[in-house]
């Protein structure tokens, strides 16, 4: 039985692997109209990274420069994590009355995901029906 030898990882795959995602979840970005909401500096990096086009990538901080890249534009793209930012604070604030009232798992709450999901959904809907201005924090 003949076995395939393990893809080799050299420093000219790289530079093609992380080109072509950059391409790709840039454009993915731009296609959902988000593009606005990417960092300025993330936005500068990537700009540069695809005009400079590395033939070889043989630095750790850019590779580990390109990741954060591409984390932070599926980020921008991926609605969980909106809903997750969004309901993180009103969920600790829910966790912080419920315990100050003495609940006795309050405390809890705030590591269900869940939790946070349905108060991020909540805000997201409040702040549909009666407007931002009333939901923005002080």
């Amino acid at each position: 039985m003949l076995r395939a030898d393990p893809p080799v990882w050299d420093a000219l795959n790289v530079a093609s692997i992380f080109d072509k995602a950059l391409k790709r979840a840039v454009r993915r970005v731009k296609r959902a109209n988000r593009w606005h909401l990417v960092s300025p500096l993330c936005r500068a990096f990537v700009r540069a990274y695809l005009i400079m086009r590395p033939v070889v990538v043989r630095s750790i901080q850019l590779m580990k420069a390109v990741i954060r890249a591409l984390k932070e534009l599926r980020e921008v793209l991926s609605r969980r994590i909106q809903l997750l930012k969004l309901g993180i604070m009103r969920a600790w604030r829910a966790c912080e009355i419920a315990s100050s009232w003495g609940h006795p798992r309050a405390r809890e709450w705030i590591n269900n995901e869940y939790f946070i999901l349905y108060h991020g959904m909540l805000a997201k809907w409040l702040g549909r029906l009666v407007g931002r201005a009333i939901l923005d924090d002080p």
